[in-house]
């Protein structure tokens, strides 16, 4: 009775191990094209205008050539708190300015959890009173 035991020669291991490392550098780079794509889009110097679809009322995110971000209304819900990251990085946890255009519940809703995620420099409103 004799015992065999095989190996992988060390060339053959090097090889396997570089091979995981070229496909994890692929995956790594294939989910930072989106990053790559909003830093030249900070580069361009021109303002940007998103308008969410938030069902009812208004949800808008303002990006200014200096870089301020300004979001206008929040929609009904939480939709507009779901919304927002297609257009910021995703650590980006500051917004520069909040616009109150008015009131109504289908426009400041989705705001309370806008304000309860981010942190808010300063709220502008228009002095308007209602019910909601």
């Amino acid at each position: 009775m004799s015992l065999h035991i095989h190996r992988t020669p060390p060339s053959k291991r090097g090889f396997h191990y570089q091979r995981y490392v070229v496909v994890i550098a692929v995956v790594v780079l294939f989910l930072l094209i989106p990053f790559f794509s909003r830093i030249a889009r900070a580069r361009e110097h021109t303002l940007h205008v998103w308008f969410f679809d938030v069902g009812q009322g208004d949800g808008m995110l303002i990006e200014t050539p200096n870089g301020k971000q300004i979001i206008v209304d929040g929609g009904p819900d939480q939709t507009i708190l779901h919304k927002l990251p297609q257009a910021m990085w995703p650590w980006d946890r500051t917004i520069d300015a909040m616009i109150v255009t008015h009131p109504d519940a289908d426009h400041i809703t989705g705001l309370i959890d806008v304000l309860e995620y981010y942190d808010m420099k300063i709220i502008y409103e228009t002095g308007v009173r209602g019910g909601t």
